[in-house]
C-alpha cells in the first residue's frame, strides 16, 4: 500500500491550521511587541521598563516574560523583520539577469520599507546596528542561510560571472560594504536630507562597480 506523501497527507505541517490556543499565544505576542516599541520610541529603550510594556499589552509582567526573555530579545526579532523585509525584496531578483543598478535599487527599497516599519530614527538605528553585527560575525549555518547577504552575495556573483562586476571586486566583501554604507546614510541623515545623498551614492556606486 503506498505511503501517503506530505502533499497528499491532510495532516501534514503545511496543511495544519494554528488552533484558537496557537492564534491567541501569536496576537499576544505580537501585541506586546508593539506595546515594546512603542515604549522604546516613547522613552527610549534604557529608560523602558517591562512593567511599561506589559501595562501597555495588558498583560502581567510574566507573560512577557514568557514571550521575550527581555527587552534585547525584542530588539533581536526587530532585527528579523527587517531583514525578512529586505530579504522579500531580494528574493525578487534573478541572479542571471539582475544588474548592479537593479540590484542597489532594490535593496534602497527594502531598506526605506523597513525604516518606516520601525517609524523612529533612533529605534531603527539600534535594529540596523543589531542587523550588522550579525552580519559580519560568523554566525551557525541555521541562522546565517536566512541572512540578507548571503542572498547579496548570490546576486553579485551571479553579476561576476556574467562580466558585468569589476573583476578586483570581491562579491563577499562587496555585499558587507553595500549594506553597511546603506545603514549609514539612514543611520547618520535625517529623512528629508536623504534623498540628495542616496542619488548621489547610488551614482557613484553603479558606476564604480560596473565592469568597463
Amino acid at each position: 500500500m503506498q505511503q501517503p506523501t506530505a502533499t497528499s497527507n491532510p495532516r501534514s505541517p503545511e496543511t495544519i491550521r494554528p488552533g484558537p490556543r496557537a492564534r491567541k499565544c501569536a496576537a499576544t505576542r505580537e501585541r506586546l511587541f508593539q506595546a515594546a516599541l512603542d515604549e522604546f520610541r516613547q522613552r527610549g529603550i534604557p529608560a523602558t521598563r517591562i512593567e511599561h510594556i506589559a501595562r501597555r499589552a495588558q498583560v502581567v509582567r510574566g507573560t512577557f516574560y514568557f514571550h521575550f526573555p527581555s527587552k534585547d530579545h525584542v530588539l533581536e526579532e526587530l532585527r528579523l523583520r527587517c531583514q525578512k523585509q529586505l530579504l522579500l525584496e531580494l528574493e525578487q531578483l534573478d541572479p542571471k539577469t539582475v544588474s548592479i543598478s537593479e540590484l542597489i535599487e532594490t535593496l534602497l527599497n527594502g531598506v526605506e520599507r523597513a525604516d518606516k516599519m520601525v517609524a523612529d530614527t533612533g529605534l531603527m538605528q539600534v535594529a540596523l546596528a543589531v542587523y550588522v553585527r550579525h552580519a559580519l560575525r560568523k554566525e551557525p549555518k541555521k541562522e546565517k542561510a536566512l541572512l540578507a547577504i548571503e542572498r547579496i552575495e548570490i546576486l553579485l556573483t551571479g553579476i561576476a560571472r556574467r562580466g558585468a562586476l569589476r573583476r578586483d571586486v570581491s562579491p563577499d566583501a562587496l555585499a558587507n560594504l553595500l549594506l553597511t554604507s546603506i545603514f549609514g546614510i539612514y543611520c547618520a541623515r535625517r529623512a528629508e536630507a536623504r534623498t540628495t545623498t542616496i542619488e548621489g551614492w547610488k551614482q557613484v556606486m553603479a558606476r564604480g562597480l560596473e565592469a568597463p
